[in-house]
């Protein structure tokens, strides 16, 4: 687990292909036979890679239940494999099922398609498990709304959002941290993986603005980057000059822990995230974690920008905003000379596990009634 590399996001493979017409140009291309070996593989993974647990999950749960006098099965995904184990137990020992969907099971923007029937196949699946389960529980809002539209025979209180959230005390050592500061040095700090559309190029050019107009108050910007890099232009060769006079750093992955120890010492911590429906980067509540400003850069309709504008919690701006940007990291490099102290974020709690748990421990009790 020490060794667990942060940059790798919850629901952000480091290596998926789009699906629609060009799954279907590259299935066509291949032989028969090779079409068959897929789908036979692919029918054993199904539907994912912890499938073959499935029946021995299933008997040793079904002991369980019965052994323990179990009361309620909760059952979480992903794996989509763990939600089918709950749903079989419910059915055969007659238990209630909580279904909690961590992320979205079907319209996941980083699915890879096993092809046409065995994808109608999981919607089937997904439908039995929501319509048996006596709740379901998604991580975010947008999840929810999905939910209510795909099952609008569903009474509404059959849904509930259930969000990520952090471990306050997994943190109480990096809290206690003391940090010496330099007043006239903003530091801001990413550790995750860049690639595609989560590019920095926004922030990094209005770094260059901004450090151009506090340099004669003597004033620096710089933009720490710990992770992967994956553009579609070599950052290194666009952005030499910031590398070169220090307002640019950038390190390979490091293990969890190690990049909470770096990012504990930024000034502002930054999210960087394309316009995902459902999605919201399990970095925000290691932020939250360990009570940084935040910088989000990403769409105000993304599922992101949304959790941000109705939960304050911290600043917004879209991958368009260098003006704006660039105006508000001058205004944070002024406050930070002048010491004005960051207060905080009043709903942090709400993503407190405590709070979430204890929440989820009176729906359990409903159920059980």
């Amino acid at each position: 687990a020490a060794n667990v590399q942060y940059y790798k996001d919850a629901n952000t493979p480091t290596n998926f292909k789009s699906t629609g017409t060009n799954v279907k140009n590259e299935s066509s291309s291949k032989s028969k036979a090779q079409q068959l070996k897929d789908f036979i593989y692919d029918l054993c993974y199904f539907p994912d890679q912890m499938s073959p647990w499935l029946l021995p999950a299933y008997i040793r749960g079904k002991h369980i239940v019965a052994n323990d006098h179990i009361d309620v099965i909760f059952a979480t995904g992903s794996p989509w494999t763990s939600l089918i184990i709950g749903y079989l137990i419910s059915k055969a020992t007659g238990k209630p099922l909580i279904a909690d969907f961590r992320d979205p099971w079907n319209n996941n923007p980083f699915h890879q398609s096993k092809g046409r029937w065995l994808d109608k196949l999981a919607k089937r699946l997904e439908k039995k498990v929501v319509e048996h389960a006596s709740s379901v529980s998604l991580n975010t809002e947008p999840l929810l709304d999905e939910f209510l539209r795909r099952y609008p025979t569903q009474p509404k209180d059959h849904f509930f959002v259930m969000p990520n959230g952090f471990d306050s005390a997994d943190f109480n050592d990096l809290l206690n941290i003391n940090v010496e500061t330099n007043k006239n040095l903003l530091t801001l700090c990413h550790a995750g993986f860049l690639y595609g559309v989560r590019d920095p190029a926004v922030l990094l050019d209005a770094i260059k603005v901004a450090n151009k107009k506090v340099k004669e108050r003597g004033l620096k910007i710089r933009f720490h980057q710990i992770g992967d890099i994956e553009l579609a232009y070599n950052l290194h060769e666009r952005y030499a000059s910031m590398i070169s006079d220090g307002s640019l750093i950038l390190d390979p992955p490091k293990p969890y822990q190690d990049c909470l120890s770096v990012l504990k010492k930024a000034d502002w911590v930054v999210n960087v995230q394309p316009a995902t429906h459902s999605q919201v980067p399990s970095k925000l509540y290691d932020y939250l974690a360990i009570k940084l400003p935040i910088l989000n850069i990403t769409p105000e309709d993304g599922a992101l920008g949304r959790i941000v504008k109705k939960h304050n919690l911290g600043e917004l701006f879209g991958f368009d905003d260098k003006d704006a940007l660039a105006e508000k990291l001058e205004k944070i490099a002024l406050k930070k000379r002048n010491s004005e102290p960051f207060k905080g974020y009043p709903n942090r709690n709400i993503f407190d596990s405590n709070i979430i748990t204890h929440d989820l421990a009176k729906r359990i009790k409903n159920i059980c009634s």
